[in-house]
């Protein structure tokens, strides 16, 4: 299934700041992020943005209850340049076994893998080049 995600792109990288050779885990972040509405019982309005705070309703569900999910896929890149994604399939599933326990609505598989190729290869240049390094 084509999902079609609409793509904003960032007027001003901040890529020239960024000094791989010291990045502190959970400080850096890229240029773009995804970002999808659920409304009605479905997953609307997929797109790629430039990378801002999040809008929330004062009375969402994380903010109350704690009731939150994270994957923690990455994005590493090849000798040839080529950014590889380590079974992001699987990755696409475990997302939806934690939503399903966390009673949240499940993500598509085919949206939730669209968006995440889509964003390593538009952010492809933010993965850090060193060996054992990811984004």
């Amino acid at each position: 299934m084509k999902n079609d995600i609409s793509l904003t792109r960032t007027e001003r990288s901040r890529l020239p700041e960024v000094d791989f050779d010291a990045i502190p885990f959970g400080r850096t972040f890229s240029d773009h992020m995804f970002v999808a509405d659920y409304e009605n019982g479905a997953w609307q309005n997929p797109r790629i943005v430039p990378f801002d705070y999040i809008k929330m309703h004062p009375a969402a569900m994380v903010l109350h209850y704690g009731q939150a999910i994270f994957e923690g896929m990455k994005a590493s890149v090849g000798v040839d340049g080529t950014p590889y994604l380590f079974r992001p399939e699987m990755h696409a599933k475990r997302i939806n076994f934690s939503a399903e326990r966390m009673c949240m609505p499940t993500i598509p598989e085919d949206l939730f893998l669209e968006a995440l190729h889509q964003l390593v290869a538009l952010d492809k240049n933010w993965i850090p080049p060193a060996q054992g390094s990811a984004l």
